[in-house]
């Protein structure tokens, strides 16, 4: 058993899967199962390699049911006793601070609500303010609402921070300097003096994008970045990992190798020293621990003159950080981190195998290193890419079509402004020399921003993989290649057949969806509260009809655009200038490029007002073409507030307002394809082959047809002429 923790790794993050999606009672009769086979194995089986495989299985099993066990034990069941619709006081110690799009996230932990026994729980607060708070300082805030992620039973799965409970505030705080201050705030105390130099030297989005590279903290990046960088496929310069590390401790080594060659143990020590205190700055996020023990092992390999297998060690990585935290196998950042270097290590060598058999046949050297340079950069780029598309599709709903391109193009560059930076804030008290640092670094991000933001506009840069069937797909070609990667494991030859095979079923799955996605119409309701939000594909225009919501619900609107609209909206329709209609207009306006903008009459609060375009089209009705065959027709009026998209094959009927007098309209609109309604049915005879309501009640509708985003979460409907109706909701 050369890679005994392949087995072990595999097998505790398989169990997680599984405890995870299976109801609560089941997870001590697998655990029971599980040892009752371990101990006939040990009894019934002779050849000894079969008998420490059975074993070294009992054992992952039960250590993955154990550990979960105890951590459901000791948090999650207490966790759900806080779960409430009314307001409440917390007071706990601030953990983190984090801003996106102007809101405030405050997590605190070792939490209080309303005077009860105080608890090692942690919670998100959302709030439109900043307040000058520290790390371990003491905040008391009236929450108007605190619940988690979603309370619908077996389980509530937190994030890798355990964070259990959510929450949003409009009040201002009680803040209590802490006495006593523990790594975190030390750790604090050094992100922020990175980020106030970097932000003293150069401008916001260059500044911001150059400190999430170094330190993992994105606080200072607006959204319009994120998705610029999602979008062109290189968000993972964001997400601190093995890229990172590699290169700070490449740098380490190269350092000492200059001073002198016999300097390899002192190097190696102070590059693990390096590797441990990078991981503390970053905050001990799952990504970097899986990189940091990595890079640990091959470092303590070097030590002992020994080298390390890069299989084995990435699931002794895998291994120890789902036991000491099951939880992190939620982490999308570990997920993908886990994955890409998987890919890496083992399809690396076998793809760029050809290329070094051409060293022999160049004479010229640099022409060699300049070919090997670009051609493992592309394939490299585009394994990582295959390896993770299934997470990116899942968890985001988009994978980027052109992220080998576009790492071919950045990588280069981002690798060197991360040491320049680096000299850049080590020598600030040296403006003219720290000037220069500074200046190079911000005309290099500039370009990235500029690579990243040209390719992110192409219309099919982003493939969009809300589809079920998509997702299955995907999974599907990730599940065979690491089947097909494990049965022929020292085969160079098939494993470059295996790689090839990947990257056209790659291809075919993203074109087949650009083709599908060009003649379908796709209607987007995530659950935002009480109100009225809806993203539109519309045979390949990007629409959004109404944008409003509750303030706690607004990511999950952020995240549908994020997933459809490229960062392009084609037509922007304001219904009202009401909170369930338009709270998150200045949001969108903010942050996307938007062709056309369509409103009623009525004046909207001045923040919207402000940022709306000028040639804004408002009216009680109006008439507004998408494009050749299909209209779209808004009426606002006293008794009614609805929209209408018809076109010779698919009918939709949109209702704004909860109480609109649907007995006064058109018999057109009483009928068609798709009804979405907020709250309730309008009193009328109607026929729809599918009803969607876009509430916060908690009615449920026994009727089949009918689907309620208060108790089936978002909801995806696509409607294509050639292959029909497909509607599914998701928790």
């Amino acid at each position: 058993m050369a890679r005994p923790f392949v087995i072990i790794g595999s097998d505790i993050a398989a169990t997680l899967l599984l405890i995870t999606c299976l109801p609560s009672g089941i997870v001590p009769i697998l655990a029971a199962v599980s040892a009752i086979a371990g101990i006939l194995c040990l009894i019934l089986i002779r050849k000894a390699e079969f008998m420490k495989t059975a074993f070294v299985v009992f054992l992952a099993v039960c250590l993955a049911a154990s550990s979960f066990l105890l951590k459901s034990a000791v948090s999650y069941y207490p966790a759900l006793q806080y779960a409430t619709e009314q307001k409440s006081v917390v007071t706990g110690r601030l953990h983190e601070m984090k801003v996106y799009d102007d809101i405030y996230y405050y997590i605190l932990d070792d939490m209080q609500i309303n005077d009860s026994v105080k608890t090692k729980h942690k919670i998100r607060i959302t709030h439109e303010n900043y307040f000058d708070a520290k790390p371990d300082d003491v905040m008391t805030f009236t929450v108007m609402r605190i619940n988690g992620e979603t309370d619908i039973p077996p389980f509530y799965m937190p994030d890798e921070d355990d964070i259990y409970l959510y929450a949003y505030s409009d009040a201002a705080p009680d803040i209590t300097e802490a006495e006593k201050h523990t790594l975190n705030y030390y750790m604090y105390g050094i992100r922020n003096f990175v980020a106030d130099t970097l932000s003293k030297n150069m401008e916001n989005d260059t500044a911001g994008a150059i400190n999430a590279m170094m330190t993992g903290d994105k606080n200072y990046l607006s959204r319009e970045i994120m998705n610029i960088f999602g979008h062109s496929g290189i968000s993972h310069l964001f997400a601190v990992s093995g890229f990172h590390l590699s290169l700070w401790t490449s740098a380490i080594f190269v350092f000492f190798d200059k001073l002198s060659k016999k300097l390899k143990t002192a190097a190696n020590i102070t590059a693990a020293v390096f590797v441990l205190f990078f991981m503390a700055l970053t905050g001990f996020t799952p990504s970097v621990v899986r990189a940091g023990i990595m890079m640990l092992i091959l470092i303590a390999g070097h030590l002992a003159k020994h080298k390390s297998d890069s299989v084995n060690s990435l699931f002794i990585a895998l291994s120890l950080i789902l036991v000491i935290n099951p939880y992190c196998l939620t982490s999308t950042s570990l997920q993908m981190s886990f994955l890409a270097t998987l890919g890496i290590v083992t399809l690396a060598e076998a793809v760029t195998e050809p290329v070094l058999k051409l060293y022999r046949k160049i004479r010229a050297k640099s022409v060699f290193r300049t070919i090997f340079t670009f051609y493992t950069s592309c394939t490299i780029s585009l394994i990582a890419t295959i390896f993770t598309c299934p997470v990116s599709a899942a968890v985001f709903g988009y994978y980027s079509f052109f992220a080998p391109l576009t790492n071919l193009l950045c990588l280069p560059v981002a690798q060197l402004i991360m040491p320049l930076s680096s000299l850049g804030i080590a020598t600030s008290f040296f403006r003219p020399l720290s000037g220069i640092f500074f200046t190079i670094c911000g005309w290099l991000m500039k370009y990235i921003l500029f690579v990243a933001e040209k390719i992110s506009n192409i219309n099919f840069a982003t493939v969009n993989s809300t589809m079920l069937t998509v997702r299955i797909a995907l999974f599907a070609m990730l599940a065979v290649t690491i089947i097909l990667i494990c049965f022929f494991e020292y085969k160079m030859k098939h494993l470059r057949i295996i790689a090839a095979f990947s990257a056209i079923c790659f291809l075919t799955i993203s074109l087949s969806v650009f083709a599908f996605e060009q003649t379908s119409c796709s209607f987007y309701i995530p659950s935002v509260g009480n109100g009225t939000a809806i993203v539109c594909n519309i045979n390949g225009k990007k629409l959004v009809i109404g944008c409003g919501g509750e303030k706690y619900y607004d990511y999950r609107f952020s995240d549908t655009l994020n997933t459809v609209t490229f960062r392009n909206i084609d037509l922007l329709l304001i219904p009202r200038a009401t909170q369930t209609e338009a709270s998150f207009a200045r949001q969108i306006l903010k942050n996307y490029n938007i062709d056309s903008v369509v409103t009623c009459n009525d004046i909207h609060s001045a923040e919207i007002e402000k940022v709306l375009p000028e040639d804004v089209i408002r009216g009680e009705i109006l008439n507004i073409p998408i494009d050749e065959k299909t209209n779209l027709v808004y009426i606002n009026n006293g008794d009614f507030s609805g929209a209408r998209i018809g076109s010779p094959d698919f009918e939709c009927t949109v209702l704004f307002r909860a109480g609109s007098d649907f007995s006064a309209l058109p018999e057109s609109w009483k009928k068609g394809n798709l009804l979405i309604s907020r709250q309730s049915l309008p009193d009328a005879d109607i026929n729809f082959d599918k009803i969607i309501l876009s509430t916060d009640s908690d009615a449920v509708y026994t009727n089949g047809d009918i689907t309620s985003t208060s108790v089936d979460g978002n909801i995806l409907y696509t409607f294509n002429r050639y292959t029909g109706a497909e509607c599914y909701a998701d928790k």
